[in-house]
């Protein structure tokens, strides 16, 4: 008589394309918010700065202010990479390692266009280290929400 579930499984929208979805715009405004704050020096800070008329005060040097200006961004941009790529190919079991090779492979190669000047960026191989537990992580989040997803599925 009643249906059960969300308004999201009554219109037939799988968990895994919400997650992925919510989790890319998540991690893309964490990583560009993190980016303009611990960042002020780039020109895409200093061209929004002057768009919306205002400043933004650094916070002091130490560690948690290193690791902001130098990682953190990359790993919100990563993990919103792999939610990406998990989202276009579908979000199923077999495609979540696929995705996971793909976001690595991506990483990578803007990593390889920096060191070699291609692009303009630091290469570092702690770039790489981090990014790619971003993506690892991210990977394993999409599998979780593919689990319960497919456990759903036999039931019904």
């Amino acid at each position: 008589m009643f249906e059960t579930g969300t308004n999201i499984e009554k219109r037939g929208v799988r968990k895994s394309v919400v997650v992925c979805l919510a989790a890319t715009v998540l991690f893309l405004s964490a990583g560009l918010v993190a980016y303009l704050i611990y960042r002020p020096d780039t020109h895409i800070s200093q061209l929004i700065f002057k768009m919306f008329r205002f400043t933004v005060h650094t916070p002091e040097n130490n560690a948690v202010t290193y690791f902001m200006k130098n990682w953190f961004s990359d790993i919100c941009w990563a993990a919103a990479l792999e939610f990406a790529v998990a989202l276009i190919l579908s979000g199923t079991k077999k495609s979540v390692l696929t995705s996971v090779l793909i976001s690595l492979a991506f990483s990578a190669l803007i990593e390889a266009a920096q060191k070699t000047g291609i692009i303009a960026g630091t290469f570092d191989w702690l770039d790489i280290l981090s990014e790619s537990l971003a993506i690892i992580l991210s990977g394993m989040i999409i599998k979780i929400a593919l689990k319960g997803e497919t456990r759903n599925e036999k039931t019904t």
